[in-house]
């Protein structure tokens, strides 16, 4: 019983070692792309209006990565890029397409992890 104990332990420490090993490679990864990464959840009339091309639209004209879906009842939007490009692509999010109304919002900024090579529609 010792033995299986013992090795219970082993493994919990291997694996919460490869777990640190992955974070780290994920930093070094976002400080060679030198990325942030910005999660944005908006609220309101924001489905069935527009937003996702919206989104997308925009982010590809700023040359930002990443995607926008459609959640249970919000716009998830997950985006990497310069900080100053994010930033610009915040703004127009809070407003949106002519007929969407944004009340709420969330949003994290967060090391970029370079996972993204272009922006898409998620489905």
């Amino acid at each position: 019983m010792q033995y299986v104990e013992g090795l219970k332990r082993m493994i919990d420490k291997q694996f919460e070692q490869g777990k640190r090993e992955k974070e780290q490679q994920e930093q070094e990864i976002a400080g060679l792309f030198g990325t942030d990464r910005l999660e944005i959840h908006l609220f309101g009339k924001v489905q069935g209006v527009g937003f996702r091309e919206f989104v997308r639209k925009t982010a590809s004209e700023l040359g930002v990565r990443g995607f926008v879906r459609n959640a249970d009842n919000f716009v998830e939007i997950v985006a990497e890029g310069a900080k100053k490009d994010l930033e610009k692509l915040l703004e127009p999010c809070l407003k949106g397409p002519v007929h969407a109304r944004v009340e709420k919002h969330t949003a994290k900024w967060k090391n970029g992890t370079g996972e993204f090579s272009t922006f898409q529609i998620q489905h």
